[in-house]
């Protein structure tokens, strides 16, 4: 079966199963240790990379996770960082050069409200 601990079927059901129940179901990522309940917590350090847990039970419920990848935490500089500082100041010039467009084009566009 080719399904099998495919992270792609894995993603598109717990995203599919997010806006059918409006639960915590989904894809999270670059989400901060500190974030994350104590029994997420205990048993991401049991799951192997590209594997998926064990039911965690729940109040309302049970979960799993499917654990991609993980990255040790670091303090951002220049070094480490460059290309997501360099995509930011991306969007930054790509934001202002759209909203001065924008402006322009409101400065020549009769607008009527009511």
């Amino acid at each position: 079966n080719t399904t099998h601990n495919d992270p792609f079927v894995f993603d598109s059901l717990a995203i599919e199963f997010q806006n059918i129940y409006k639960n915590i179901s989904g894809k999270y990522s670059h989400d901060l240790i500190k974030s994350l309940p104590y029994n997420v917590l205990k048993e991401l350090h049991t799951i192997k990379i590209n594997s998926i847990s064990s039911p965690i039970k729940k109040d309302d419920g049970y979960f799993l996770i499917f654990l991609y990848d993980h990255q040790k935490e670091y303090k951002p500089n220049l070094e480490n960082s460059w290309n997501l500082i360099e995509q930011y100041a991306l969007q930054e010039k790509q934001s202002r050069v759209f909203n001065n467009n924008l402006k322009n084009i409101k400065k020549n566009t009769y607008i009527k409200t009511y």
